[in-house]
């Protein structure tokens, strides 16, 4: 047996009931991070020696894999280990239970390995790393639960797999996160739900978001929040306990659609007591997508034209505030029920696209935004010579999953350059915009909010109801915001 990977915790519980727990496997997945469920095949007790689960696992590169592990050896309630069957690597799962008195316990796990193939040796060398990646988090959330501390959990809606609506599951047993150095953790009242997040519990952007570290299983999808901050970490000036805050985190693995979340201070301002804690939640992601399109791309001058496809959305929502804010003209297109909804935003000009074709418009804009990804054929006729066309719809993340990473960048870093050149020959700049996290969006947004802007507000549900609000938005036709409400 190959020695392959050890780790060990001590927990604030009695012997017998860590062993209880862990040697059930139907609660593995609540804590061991990776695993989709174990579903027993036998209706045999749980510490039987022999039983069978079959067990989900999403595996390296996002691949679920279906594995039969066997229970071969029990020694409560000190030991038992569990064979798996990953040919050509033959693991075993051996954990202990060391009683350190009568109320604590140092759980720890031992794993090794049988199989002696070359190709069980590369095996071996990834389950090594997967195991020192995702195993001490493991046991800290072990911990977490078996300790279960009011302040140590929290509810939060996780997905241990992609697909519909219904991988979503609400846990009161998700671990609470505390701040890190330059942190703040903050108790969240509302979250927006964004058709990235709709997108990212299907699959979309999977494997660039793994390349950078933001699919860890399980994932908590969110970005935007409105809240209250409980603790601040070291390091963090300008924020105190019970501010009223809003922001944006970047997409990671623990994101905003639970009870808490861990913020860089950095994306997070002030909310000011007369802004409704909805239109805190509301903004952030849109808003700072809308910037990197219109400021940072496109680069927004005061008094221009900007064309907004698709003005009832998020980011044209956000797009039609950024520009009037800045003393532009607006133009913006939009179902015919929406065209009072766009309107309010502040468009100067609002066009029915059920009624009138883009390729017909001659708006002569300066900047178009394209926010439903049809906008591009009609470049020539929208725009005026020298203007600058931006979209938030393009294959750039789509591009990874289906070519991996390293091809998928090249071929889309190959696609945007023959875009350009096309665009540069009609005399107009041209981007693929995406979100990015700016100081002085966030800012502009502050002053925005304090201002008495109202977004709008499509739907808001309980987060035991988020299931129902990602089928919503996945429907489409978006007449402002989806929000999430924690009570």
């Amino acid at each position: 047996m190959k020695h392959i990977w050890m780790s060990e915790i001590d927990i604030e519980c009695p012997q017998a009931d860590v062993f209880d727990y862990v040697v059930d496997r139907r609660n593995y997945h609540r804590w061991f991070p990776g695993i989709i469920e174990m579903v027993p095949v036998d209706d045999s007790p749980a510490a039987t020696p022999g039983k069978r689960y079959v067990e989900r696992a999403m595996m390296p590169g996002n691949r679920i894999a279906v594995l039969n592990p066997l229970t071969v050896e029990i020694r409560a309630p000190e030991c038992f280990a569990m064979d798996v069957d990953l040919k050509p690597v033959l693991p075993r799962f051996e954990y202990r239970f060391e009683k350190l008195g009568d109320t604590h316990t140092r759980f720890s796990m031992h794993v090794s390995c049988r199989a002696r193939a070359p190709l069980a040796l590369v095996g071996q060398k990834v389950m090594g790393k997967v195991l020192g990646k995702r195993g001490p988090g493991a046991l800290r959330r072990l911990k977490t639960i078996l300790e279960a501390k009011p302040d140590t959990l929290m509810r939060g809606a996780e997905i241990r797999e992609f697909g519909p609506p219904n991988v979503l599951a609400v846990s009161a047993t998700v671990p609470r996160p505390r701040p890190q150095p330059g942190e703040l953790l903050v108790r969240i009242d509302c979250a927006s739900l964004n058709p990235i997040d709709v997108r990212r519990r299907a699959g979309y952007g999977a494997a660039l978001l793994k390349f950078k570290g933001g699919t860890e299983w399980p994932i908590t999808l969110g970005s935007d929040f409105a809240g209250t901050v409980v603790d601040v970490g070291p390091g963090v000036s300008g924020f105190q306990t019970d501010d009223r805050v809003f922001g944006c985190k970047p997409l990671s693995s623990e994101g905003t659609h639970a009870e808490y979340v861990a913020v860089d201070a950095r994306h997070a301002r002030l909310l000011p007591d007369h802004v409704p804690i909805e239109a805190g939640a509301s903004l952030a992601y849109a808003w700072l997508t809308a910037w990197a399109a219109l400021v940072r791309d496109c680069q927004l001058k005061a008094g221009e034209h900007v064309f907004v496809n698709g003005g009832s959305g998020g980011v044209g929502m956000a797009a039609i505030l950024l520009a009037k804010s800045r003393g532009c003209t607006v133009s913006a297109t939009c179902a015919g029920d929406a065209q009072a909804l766009v309107r309010n935003f502040g468009a100067d000009v609002v066009i029915d696209y059920q009624a009138q074709d883009l390729g017909d418009l001659e708006t002569d804009a300066d900047i178009v935004l394209d926010c439903v990804g049809n906008a591009e054929p009609a470049m020539d006729t929208l725009l005026k010579r020298g203007g600058a066309f931006a979209t938030v719809v393009h294959p750039l993340l789509s591009n990874a999953d289906t070519r991996g990473v390293p091809v998928g960048l090249l071929s889309s870093k190959w696609d945007l350059a023959g875009r350009r050149r096309r665009a540069r020959k009609l005399g107009v700049r041209y981007f693929w915009s995406t979100f990015d996290s700016c100081d002085d969006a966030l800012d502009a947004l502050a002053t925005r909010l304090e201002s008495g802007v109202e977004p709008a507000i499509q739907a808001v549900f309980p987060l035991e109801e988020i299931a129902l609000a990602h089928a919503a938005l996945e429907r489409g036709h978006a007449r402002g915001k989806t929000l999430i409400k924690m009570t």
